[in-house]
């Protein structure tokens, strides 16, 4: 088993992010084998960020995206990029709403961090 240290983040090295979520609603269907999280994010450029801010970065692992879509639009691949850890959309605008389906399985999460099972 594989055990990671925290990093430590120091105030020193903090620089505002280039979002503002404004609103969260969250829809979690368990299931043994695999769960479903859809999420609706309510987004906004940063008046504090510097620099430009067209690209969204979120972090996530073990997720499988099943739909996305941005300001109630479906969105081509071209649009977005996913991998391991991120989801990465380009060109988004300075106010936008997301919304995203992504198969989960918590109870082989063992980083005890989201949506796990335990017990």
């Amino acid at each position: 088993m594989k055990h990671n240290s925290p990093k430590t983040t120091y105030l020193k090295d903090y620089t505002p992010p280039p979002f503002l979520v404004d609103k969260v609603d969250l829809e979690i269907e368990l299931g043994e084998e695999w769960s479903t999280v859809k999420a609706h994010l309510c987004f906004r450029c940063n008046p504090d960020f510097e620099g430009e801010n067209s690209t969204l970065v979120l972090d996530g692992q073990n997720m499988e995206l099943q739909k996305i879509r941005l300001d109630n639009l479906g969105m081509n691949r071209n649009q977005y990029s996913v991998d391991e850890s991120h989801l990465t959309i380009m060109n988004v605008p300075k106010k936008f709403k997301l919304e995203t389906e992504v198969r989960i399985q918590p109870q082989n999460n063992t980083e005890l961090e989201g949506l796990y099972k335990s017990g």
